[in-house]
């Protein structure tokens, strides 16, 4: 890699791994990389003089195709969630906000596969949740919905969810708030939260014998006749 004085070589030792990469290339988003090239913050270095960083060489890998490419291939499963953290580490919110953005766009198409983002509307984050719930009107159903490490979402055994939104929409609002996981499973079991004005009830643990739909359907009646 040929480098000049303006825009020199810096070599990393990211857990024992060498990288090496343009200043240019480091120094491209607000980041700590930022930080620790442009002031005179301390570094670590290891004693060949390259800069040691104390963390996985495999995440910091994606890390650095972010910086260098704008994009990440996320190929593998739980890749989202741990590049997250690391762009979290290094101050990164730029790619922190490519990973929302990949993940959001993976729970849409799940939904989307499964002919439940044409009915019911997904929430992004607790903020989002919190404007609904301040303009209250018809009461609102909130599914918790596990996202896999492979980024998708699944439906509870034997749950045909536009059946269920064509019986219970003329009388609740609802929406999926997805969340994030580090399990593979294909069936995690949903959660939900009711909302009435200045009232909310989440739902109780379910009788492993009771089907998923019974057991949610249980608890919605008798909260809307309370």
């Amino acid at each position: 890699m040929a480098s000049n004085e303006e825009d020199p070589i810096v070599k990393l030792n990211v857990g024992g791994v060498m990288f090496q990469t343009l200043k240019s290339t480091l120094t491209k988003h607000k980041s700590m990389f930022k930080v620790m090239l442009e002031t005179e913050m301390p570094v670590t270095k290891d004693e060949s003089g390259c800069i040691f960083i104390d963390r996985d060489p495999k995440k910091f890998e994606k890390v650095l195709e972010f910086l260098r490419t704008g994009r990440i291939d996320f190929s593998g499963p739980g890749d989202i969630l741990s590049v997250q953290e690391e762009a979290h580490h290094f101050m990164l919110e730029s790619l922190e906000e490519y990973c929302s953005i990949v993940q959001h766009e993976k729970i849409q198409n799940s939904a989307r596969d499964l002919k439940i983002s044409e009915s019911v509307k997904i929430i992004e984050n607790d903020s989002e949740l919190l404007k609904i719930i301040k303009k209250i009107g018809k009461p609102i159903l909130v599914f918790h919905v596990p996202v896999t490490n492979f980024g998708s979402i699944q439906l509870p055994v034997g749950f045909d969810f536009p059946i269920f939104k064509k019986f219970y929409a003329p009388r609740l609002n609802i929406y999926l708030k997805p969340y994030s996981t580090q399990s593979s499973v294909r069936h995690q079991e949903w959660q939900w939260t009711l909302y009435k004005k200045d009232y909310s009830e989440g739902n109780s643990p379910r009788d492993p014998r009771q089907m998923f739909r019974r057991h949610l359907e249980a608890s919605i009646d008798g909260f809307l006749m309370d």
